[in-house]
């Protein structure tokens, strides 16, 4: 209280045991600073020091919870979009390099629906992108192709194992070209 009245600064005191309990004092001057000699007015308050630890752990439990808001969300947020971009980066990478592989490279859907061919498919087979993307995958095949072998083929890839071998495809001028194939 000393203090205070000497600094007029806000001042906490404890916590204190005395025959009441344990306390923590708090005083803040009221007001602005009087002249010297004037009279000064202080405020004081005591506080159970058990409800007074309560409330500073959850200041600062608001405060830390603020501090994760206000920089952690953000933080967080360039985190994933620093990822995102090397994913990006990665995926861009990949798909030139498969795009300009000499090697054929064609994607279909389960129901076997060509919906990609690269570079080195479109040289091989003589065929454009155009041609061959919507277009089913026996569109590349042999005429006389065992259909019960394209089917043991299907049926491998659809219980999720690898097929690979030697087959023929169809190239656009109708020449037929051995090739070794695998399937995933």
């Amino acid at each position: 209280l000393q203090s205070i009245l000497r600094d007029f600064r806000p001042a906490t005191e404890g916590p204190l045991r005395d025959s009441f309990g344990e306390w923590v004092t708090a005083y803040a001057p009221v007001g602005d600073l009087p002249p010297p000699g004037a009279p000064r007015v202080v405020l004081g308050l005591d506080l159970d020091a058990s409800q007074w630890e309560r409330e500073v752990w959850g200041a600062g439990a608001t405060a830390a919870a603020l501090a994760l808001l206000f920089f952690g969300v953000p933080f967080g947020a360039f985190l994933f979009l620093r990822r995102e971009r090397a994913f990006h980066r990665e995926i861009r990478r990949l798909s030139i390099a498969i795009q300009q592989s000499h090697t054929a490279v064609i994607i279909t859907s389960p129901d076997r629906v060509i919906e990609y061919v690269n570079d080195g498919c479109v040289t091989m087979t003589g065929y454009a992108v155009e041609e061959l993307v919507g277009q089913p995958s026996r569109a590349l095949l042999p005429d006389d192709l065992d259909e019960a072998a394209r089917t043991a083929v299907h049926r491998e890839l659809l219980a999720g194992r690898r097929w690979q071998g030697k087959m023929e495809i169809r190239r656009r001028n109708g020449e037929i070209l051995p090739v070794r194939a695998i399937f995933s």
